[in-house]
């Protein structure tokens, strides 16, 4: 399975939105082991989703309409216990 870096999260971010406001290396921890829980191919797929910057993961009933699904919830809710226990 590929991993997200914390450079790739940083440079994104950076790019999209004038910078982080989050630790990177620790978002690259849990998007890439949410992506294991989940079974998501492309952790980037699982990055975006969580950024709000795709509706959802490829292969993944995350959203419907534009709103998050309750896998959708589950996911983003899942991902922000990973990222909180880090620190």
């Amino acid at each position: 399975m590929k991993k997200i870096t914390a450079k790739y999260i940083k440079n994104y971010l950076d790019e999209n939105f004038g910078g982080a406001r989050h630790d990177v290396k620790i978002m690259a921890k849990a998007i890439n082991e949410i992506s294991k829980i989940y079974s998501v191919n492309d952790p980037t797929d699982a990055f975006l989703y969580i950024i709000g910057d795709a509706n959802t993961v490829p292969g993944e009933m995350f959203s419907s309409y534009g709103f998050d699904t309750r896998e959708g919830r589950e996911f983003r809710d899942t991902f922000s216990n990973i990222y909180y226990s880090y620190e």
